[in-house]
């Protein structure tokens, strides 16, 4: 199978309906999607929605995203109850905001006394995550729920999510397939074709300019210093 791209994933799994298995061992007779919908979820950590052209950015820089979101329901007023990866996500799953569920830094685990709704969900459905942020650690927590639960870097998570899909297309579960990507994230070192992509466009400041090369500021870790 050849690797494609983050933005043919998504046209993919909107083209198909998001129809796909994630494992076997399947109840019999249940048909894929026909009483309960197939589901998958992708985060991608520190993307900002202000740069996405479905929120108003002037840029093309999301068109496949902007074509899912014009046929969908887009929220315009979505927050994040902490800036965190680990405890936002712990929010997420729980329903619970912060001082409830008591995950307030990334390396904190789960009381596990709270449940996650991944392990109130429908018995017949299959439950997967493939994420590429090591602070969402499975011995932390956030594998509470999942039948499959992976770390992968971001184009061997893509990689790895289609096979899946493909393995077990059509089969006869439903499915919950979680894929949280890291790419926006610190230290920024994008791929080179993408380095000056908007350099001398029309929106082009040049008194705003900040070079992407990674200079490691004392006192930062590596993911919050930004060399100018």
């Amino acid at each position: 199978m050849k690797m494609i791209s983050r933005r043919d994933f998504i046209r993919l799994t909107t083209a198909t309906g998001l129809a796909g298995i994630l494992g076997s061992g399947c109840a019999p007779g249940i048909a894929s999607g026909q009483d309960k919908p197939n589901i998958i979820f992708i985060t991608i950590d520190t993307l900002r929605a202000d740069h996405l052209g479905c929120y108003g950015y002037h840029r093309d820089t999301s068109p496949n995203m902007d074509a899912l979101a014009g046929k969908s329901i887009l929220f315009k007023n979505f927050f994040t109850v902490v800036p965190k990866t680990g405890p936002s996500m712990t929010t997420f799953f729980t329903g619970m905001y912060l001082q409830n569920h008591g995950v307030a830094g990334n390396q904190m685990k789960w009381n596990p006394s709270i449940q996650s709704f991944m392990e109130l969900m429908p018995k017949e459905y299959k439950k997967a995550a493939i994420v590429a942020n090591t602070i969402l650690l499975g011995s932390k927590g956030y594998n509470r729920g999942f039948d499959i639960y992976a770390y992968k870097d971001d184009e061997e998570l893509t990689l790895k999510a289609i096979q899946w899909l493909d393995t077990f297309f059509n089969r006869a579960c439903n499915f919950f397939l979680w894929l949280h990507y890291l790419d926006p994230h610190g230290p920024y070192k994008p791929p080179a074709e993408f380095h000056e992509i908007f350099v001398n466009d029309q929106y082009y400041d040049a008194s705003r300019k900040v070079t992407l090369d990674y200079t490691p500021i004392k006192g930062y870790s590596k993911n919050t210093g930004l060399g100018v």
